[in-house]
């Protein structure tokens, strides 16, 4: 599962209004192998793709 908006992970979520909230949750995710941040390259502005963990993912 790829999300090309960060903020599209948590839209709507308790807690998690703001970009710097969001960011912060991510980089958690990210530290503890949940999630896989790539930044592919872009011809506009940069973005970061997160990819769920195979072993979280629902079967």
């Amino acid at each position: 599962m790829v999300t090309r908006s960060s903020c599209a992970l948590f839209r709507k979520k308790a807690g998690l209004d703001n970009a710097e909230v969001i960011g912060a949750a991510l980089a958690l995710l990210v530290d503890h192998g949940y999630l896989t941040e790539l930044e592919p390259p872009t011809t506009g502005r940069p973005r970061t793709d997160y990819y769920w963990h195979p072993d979280y993912l629902p079967d």
